[in-house]
């Protein structure tokens, strides 16, 4: 769903809650349905897709984005319906 954000805050929220989504589900569920929902994407479908100098800063964003946003981090939990 598309939603207008006021703020650039909101659509870095909103974006990372669907990101962080679309990570689990692909964890959960098989190659084929995701496709089907998410569309393909390369960085999912081939492993070392991502270039080697950039492994490493995306590994620490992920990092540091997760611990932002984890109850134990302080930011608001994920609600998983």
């Amino acid at each position: 769903m598309h939603i207008a954000d006021d703020e650039i805050t909101e659509h870095h929220e909103h974006t990372s809650d669907f990101a962080r989504g679309e990570c689990v589900l692909r964890a959960e569920r098989d190659s084929v349905f995701c496709e089907g929902y998410f569309g393909w994407a390369p960085l999912w479908g081939k492993p070392g897709a991502l270039p080697v100098r950039r492994r490493a800063p995306v590994v620490r964003a992920l990092a540091a984005a997760a611990a932002m946003r984890s109850p134990a981090g302080g930011g608001r939990s994920v609600d998983r319906a």
